[in-house]
């Protein structure tokens, strides 16, 4: 057998290592690549096919003194907890983000914040968000805070403020929210 060939184990076949070696990436290249691209997509950001974000049509950049900048606003709008338990139950027992945990594991949050002018009751802007998880809602809120903050004292616009939470929120987080100084 020459250097370059192989046999086959229990076929008999010869074969060229080149060619198995052709056979085996076309076979498991995808599989890897999907595992690669699984572990480079947080598992805390929303789906962007279910939850793709919806804003309350509401709120513009002429108006946001009077409505996300206005202190209390958003309670006027929060949806009731028995529309947001029924919704995070339904969301929970489908893909792509059913769960064996409680809902209590979850907040029922909206990919763009209300308090950026983000719908507060369509369900394209509602999605199931992990407390544990290492990117999780309390992490999120932070930036929603600070992000909030920047687009009421006019550092950013509203539209670039709902950009961040269109894209990778955890890509973001370092730009608006500072670490604790180390003492």
């Amino acid at each position: 057998m020459k250097s370059s060939e192989c046999s086959v184990s229990g076929s008999g076949n010869k074969a060229t290592a080149g060619w198995v070696t052709t056979r085996l990436l076309v076979l498991f290249l995808p599989l890897v690549l999907l595992s690669v691209r699984v572990l480079a997509e947080p598992l805390d950001l929303p789906d962007n096919t279910m939850t793709p974000g919806a804003l309350n049509l509401a709120v513009t950049q002429a108006n946001i003194s009077s409505t996300i900048c206005h202190p209390g606003w958003t309670s006027t709008v929060r949806p009731a907890v028995y529309y947001t338990n029924r919704l995070k139950r339904i969301l929970l027992s489908a893909q792509p983000y059913k769960s064996d945990l409680p809902p209590s594991e979850f907040e029922l949050d909206h990919r763009i914040p209300l308090e950026l002018g983000g719908d507060p009751t369509s369900s394209f802007n509602l999605w199931p968000e992990p407390w544990i998880a290492s990117h999780g809602a309390r992490m999120k809120d932070r930036l929603e805070n600070a992000v909030h903050r920047a687009v009421c004292t006019e550092r950013i616009t509203l539209a670039a403020g709902q950009a961040v939470f269109l894209g990778n929120w955890i890509e973001a987080y370092p730009l608006f929210v500072q670490k604790p100084a180390v003492k």
